[in-house]
């Protein structure tokens, strides 16, 4: 059950969600709502901080640090390692991604790293079957960065129903045609760092984001 590869390739898939559920899933899971992604857009995150009421940059550091920590606990924020969501805005080359993807498909083609273990992978298992006992999927990992034909995985899990369990080594079928066009239109886009603009987010999300902050203010 070892993993002896920087950046060895993982494969998700799972029955597809109701929009309703995905957003949910993204928006407890994806670290640029809570001050913790990466974007080279800095305008937009600029424009999506104010709108979130974060505090301005300067000043007393533990201060904001400790808001920052509030805003998280209040928003039901959860952090996750390897299977966190990176729709709002991602640097990824192939443009913004996750397990849950906006539309509701269950579905990750895609390399963990920089050398993932088996623990920190079943840490982010545990963390997700807790908080969406609704979601199901198999993932694997293989030892080595190219699914290709090299045989099967190191190693796979299935949860579902709130827990998780290793199962025998399984290839999954994410390589088809709804993955490379969810790639690809992510990737062509402009823009492609991101999924929404601000308005968006706030109509998504605006009554949690501010709710937060509030309670981070308090």
């Amino acid at each position: 059950m070892s993993i002896n590869t920087k950046w060895p390739a993982a494969r998700l898939r799972g029955p597809n969600v109701s929009i309703e559920n995905a957003l949910e899933f993204i928006r407890r899971t994806d670290g640029f709502l809570v001050g913790d992604g990466f974007t080279n857009d800095r305008d937009f995150e600029i424009r999506y901080k104010r709108m979130a009421g974060f505090p301005e940059e300067g000043g007393d550091w533990s201060e904001r640090w400790k808001w920052l920590n509030q805003f998280k606990e209040k928003f039901g924020h959860i952090d996750l390692e390897h299977l966190a969501s990176h729709w709002v805005a991602s640097t990824y080359i192939g443009g913004p991604d996750g397990p849950v993807s906006p539309s509701g498909k269950v579905l990750l083609a895609n390399n963990f790293g920089k050398w993932p273990s088996t623990d920190e992978v079943e840490a982010d298992l545990t963390k997700i079957a807790e908080a969406f006992p609704w979601l199901t999927f198999d993932l694997s990992i293989w030892g080595h960065t190219e699914e290709g034909d090299e045989g099967p995985p190191s190693v796979s899990w299935h949860l579902e129903g709130g827990s998780w369990s290793v199962i025998e080594p399984k290839i999954l079928q994410v390589s088809e045609p709804d993955v490379i066009t969810m790639f690809m239109t992510s990737f062509s886009r402009p823009g492609r760092e991101r999924s929404w603009e601000v308005p968006q987010i706030e109509e998504m999300w605006g009554d949690q984001i501010k709710a937060a902050a509030r309670g981070a203010s308090a």
